[in-house]
């Protein structure tokens, strides 16, 4: 898989998936309707392990950022106890945490999720978990 690092080139790849904002994941690229947000999500070679703050300097260097909660929760279905086809479709890790882009209003802290079981919690930034780079787009 080739590494995408423009917005325009994710765009245009097979090998990523997006998240609407107001409607949910589409695997395939959506018309934008106005106010809608659009988060394009890379293929598993822009993933790695690392403690929270080398996270932020990562998802920077690719031009991105670091998903945030509510798409990162987004990944499992709670109904069906598994991760999202979509999920499944770009090689999310189903049994590791992953760095959320939010703090937890703790010093020194930050939330994750983990998609083994939908959980959301928090824990020390320097502590290494996956994390995954998103661009986002209006």
């Amino acid at each position: 898989m080739k590494r995408t690092q423009t917005l325009e080139e994710l765009r245009k790849s097979e090998d990523r998936a997006v998240w609407v904002d107001g409607k949910g994941w589409d695997d395939r690229w959506a018309a934008k309707q106005m106010g809608q947000e659009h988060y394009y999500i890379n293929s598993v070679e822009e993933e790695k392990h690392i403690p929270r703050g080398e996270a932020e300097k990562f998802v920077k260097s690719l031009k991105g950022e670091l998903l945030p909660v509510f798409i990162l929760v987004s990944l499992y279905d709670y109904d069906k106890h598994c991760m999202v086809p979509a999920a499944v479709k770009m090689g999310f890790k189903t049994d590791d945490w992953y760095w959320a882009k939010e703090d937890a209003g703790v010093p020194g802290y930050a939330r994750m999720v983990n998609l083994e079981n939908g959980s959301v919690s928090y824990y020390r930034k320097g502590y290494s978990n996956y994390v995954r780079c998103v661009r986002r787009e209006k």
